[in-house]
C-alpha cells in the first residue's frame, strides 16, 4: 500500500570505498588521488551520492533534477514538507545555509545554487584540501601546494585536469571565479575552534592616480613557531611544508561589471611570508592596479593559499 501522507527520502553516504570502486571512477596510487576517486577524497566519487525523494509532495515522480544539493538542504525541506515555519524554528541571529528543495519537488525547475564546497580534513596530508564548483566547473586545492580543475558537464568522472594545459577563455574565467570566491568560504579568523588558515585582510586606504589604483591592506603573518591557535588544524602541516615559513597570497580582483561572477580576474598578486617567534602579526601592503584606465572598475582582496 502506497502511503498518501508520508514522503521518503533516500540519501546515500558519501561515495563507495577504495576496494569497491568501479570503472569510470579512476583508481590510481598516484598522488594526489591516493587510491583513487573514492570515498575520502575530493573527487565526484566522494562527494556525489545518490538522493531520491518519492511521497504525495513530489509532483511527476520517476524524474531527475539537475539543482545542486548540499545536505544542509534537507533541514529547511524536511520542515517545510511538515508543515513548519523554518524561520520560527531558528534561534535568533543564527543564519541556516540550506534552501528548500520543494521548488524542485514540486516543479520541474532548478533551484538556483551559485556555489558548492565539499573539505577533506584529517585523512592523510596529501589528499586534505578544499573543493568549490559551480554549474559545470570544479575546482579542487589540495593544501600540498597542488590545485586541478574539471569541467564536470563534458568530465563527469574527472579524468582530464584542464589545468595541465591551456584553459579556454570559459574555463580561465570560472577557474578565477571559483579561486576567489573560495575566500569567503575558507578564510575566517584563526581561532581555536576553526580549521580556517587565513583571515581576510582589513582595507586601510585607497587612492587612485594617473589610471593607477592601489589599496592598502593590514594582513597577518602566520606564526611558523608551533604557537599557533590551533595548531592541527587543516591545512597547517600542509602549508608549512611548501617551504620554511608559513606563506600566503593576498590578490587583488578587478571587475567592470560587480554582479558578474565570470568577469572578474586578478590584476595583482601580494605574498605574505610567515613569521617566526610571534603568535600572529598584523602588517601592511599595498597592492596596486597599474591598468585602472576604463571610465569605472570594482575591486575586491581576499587571501589565497598557494
Amino acid at each position: 500500500m502506497v502511503p498518501t501522507n508520508t514522503d521518503i527520502i533516500f540519501l546515500g553516504d558519501n561515495g563507495t570505498e577504495n576496494r569497491f570502486q568501479q570503472p569510470p571512477y579512476l583508481y590510481t596510487n598516484a598522488t594526489p588521488d591516493g587510491n583513487g576517486h573514492a570515498k575520502f577524497t575530493l573527487y565526484e566519487g566522494g562527494s556525489r551520492t545518490p538522493l531520491f525523494i518519492t511521497g504525495p509532495d513530489v509532483v511527476n515522480g520517476g524524474r531527475t533534477n539537475d539543482t545542486l544539493v548540499n545536505e544542509v538542504d534537507l533541514f529547511q525541506t524536511i520542515q517545510e514538507l511538515a508543515g513548519i515555519n523554518v524561520a520560527a524554528t531558528l534561534p535568533p541571529n543564527v543564519i541556516i545555509d540550506s534552501k528548500s528543495l520543494l521548488p524542485a519537488l514540486q516543479a520541474d525547475v532548478i533551484i538556483p545554487a551559485p556555489y558548492m564546497l565539499g573539505e577533506q580534513f584529517n585523512e592523510r596530508n596529501v589528499a586534505d584540501g578544499w573543493t568549490l564548483r559551480n554549474g559545470q566547473f570544479k575546482l579542487i586545492h589540495f593544501y600540498d601546494h597542488l590545485e586541478q580543475l574539471y569541467d564536470l558537464s563534458n568530465d563527469p568522472y574527472e579524468h582530464t585536469d584542464l589545468l595541465a594545459a591551456a584553459l579556454t577563455p570559459i574555463a580561465h574565467a570560472n577557474f578565477y571565479s571559483l579561486k576567489m570566491h573560495a575566500a569567503q568560504y575558507l578564510t575566517l579568523a584563526n581561532t581555536a575552534n576553526t580549521r580556517n588558515l587565513l583571515p581576510y585582510p582589513k582595507v586601510q586606504g585607497v587612492g587612485f592616480t594617473n589610471d593607477v589604483f592601489a589599496v592598502n591592506e593590514q594582513y597577518t603573518q602566520l606564526s611558523t613557531n608551533g604557537s599557533f591557535a590551533n595548531p592541527n588544524q587543516s591545512g597547517l602541516t600542509q602549508l608549512k611544508s611548501g617551504g620554511t615559513n608559513l606563506n600566503y597570497y593576498l590578490i587583488l580582483w578587478r571587475s567592470s561589471v560587480l554582479t558578474d561572477p565570470l568577469a572578474w580576474m586578478p590584476v595583482a598578486t601580494n605574498l605574505v611570508t610567515g613569521t617566526t617567534n610571534n603568535f600572529l602579526l598584523s602588517t601592511n601592503s599595498v597592492a596596486i592596479d597599474p591598468s585602472a584606465n576604463a571610465d569605472h572598475y570594482f575591486y575586491q582582496i581576499t587571501p589565497y593559499i598557494p
